[in-house]
């Protein structure tokens, strides 16, 4: 009896267990969640991305301008929640390099309770 009872607490677990790792957003599929485009003109913050740049801090909601080679994009980080580090090239337009650059969201202290 004591034997079963240890197989099935082990079995939920690891039920549980398994729950907690897959709630966990993962691999950002649904460009959506990272935020949108924005328009240039809206931007309240600019970021010139050289070669030389690794990565780059911003806050949920800020819409920054992106100078990468002489080409422009804004990009509006409009998150659920802080993200942590994602790679620039998830939301770049195709074809501008972003040299490995990464991003990093953090939270807004204007969206603390």
């Amino acid at each position: 009896m004591f034997y079963s009872t240890k197989r099935i607490v082990a079995f939920f677990s690891a039920l549980t267990l398994a729950q907690a790792v897959f709630a966990h957003d993962g691999p950002h599929d649904d460009i959506r969640k990272l935020g949108m485009t924005a328009p240039v003109s809206a931007a309240t913050r600019t970021v010139t991305i050289a070669p030389q740049t690794r990565y780059i801090n911003v806050n949920q909601g800020d819409i920054v301008k992106f100078e990468v080679d002489g080409k422009v994009f804004a990009w509006q980080f409009d998150t659920e929640r802080p993200q942590g580090w994602l790679d620039l090239a998830l939301f770049a337009p195709k074809g501008i390099s972003t040299y490995g650059v990464q991003v990093f969201v953090g939270q807004n202290p204007l969206y603390q309770n």
